[in-house]
């Protein structure tokens, strides 16, 4: 299975690379307009949810960065910041808000 958009790229602006995504400018996953559609990494896709408001995490940046540096018990970090332990462990494993380490 191919995703609608990623053929729409293809085929009115070439293939797309290893390593990178196609991202959509206007924030409609639905949307297939060439016009709207850049590549990129995953990286860059996670910063424009943020730039853009579209995460709606608990965290900042910044605190995201507190915890990942943090010297203290994850359960500890979790109640500090009011998350969960699992959190703490998928930052600390930069598996979540990966693009803080850019």
């Amino acid at each position: 299975m191919v995703l609608a958009h990623r053929v729409a790229y293809t085929l009115t602006k070439g293939e797309i690379p290893d390593g990178l995504i196609v991202r959509h400018t206007c924030d409609n996953p639905a949307c297939c307009n060439p016009d709207h559609l850049i590549l990129g990494t995953q990286a860059d896709n996670m910063v424009d949810k943020v730039e853009r408001k579209r995460c709606y995490s608990k965290l900042t940046a910044t605190q995201a960065m507190e915890v990942y540096n943090s010297p203290l018990k994850q359960d500890d970090v979790a109640k500090l910041y009011n998350i969960d332990q699992t959190t703490v462990s998928l930052i600390k494993l930069k598996n979540r808000w990966k693009h803080i380490h850019n």
